[in-house]
């Protein structure tokens, strides 16, 4: 067998076609995000949108760090249990600690709201008090 044959075999395989679907799947991604940005850019101007990038970044951040690998972790032990009254057990528990973290991270963000000026001196107090809020779907 020659290396052109190997190479097409190899691409035919499952996981490589999973692999470049995967790949194929984060550059169309990355792609429509500069996109997106773009056009944010240019609808709000270069100070609201840099407002708007601060505020999605404290938000990702705050959430990031308070599920701290939670679902990865979940997702390894459901696809790892054999039995399926175990598996609804884990997704269960893990659904109430989320609804847990996403009050704690409402309340966190509500209180930063009133440290953030005198921190960032931006004055996006009040849009973290409404948009608090909101908060209690990101992880979920």
């Amino acid at each position: 067998m020659n290396m052109k044959e190997r190479l097409f075999e190899l691409i035919k395989s499952r996981k490589s076609k999973q692999v470049i679907s995967l790949y194929l799947s984060m550059v169309i991604g990355l792609v429509l995000g500069i996109g997106i940005s773009m056009i944010n850019t240019r609808a709000l101007g270069k100070d609201s949108y840099g407002d708007f990038k601060f505020i999605q970044s404290v938000f990702a951040f705050v959430v990031t760090f308070a599920t701290l690998g939670l679902y990865y972790t979940t997702g390894r032990l459901i696809a790892k249990q054999e039995f399926k009254e175990k598996k609804n057990q884990i997704i269960g528990s893990v659904f109430l600690i989320t609804l847990f973290i996403s009050l704690v991270i409402s309340l966190v963000l509500f209180v930063f709201s009133y440290f953030q000026n005198n921190l960032f001196g931006n004055d996006l107090g009040n849009v973290f008090r409404l948009f608090c809020i909101l908060s209690l779907v990101f992880p979920l």
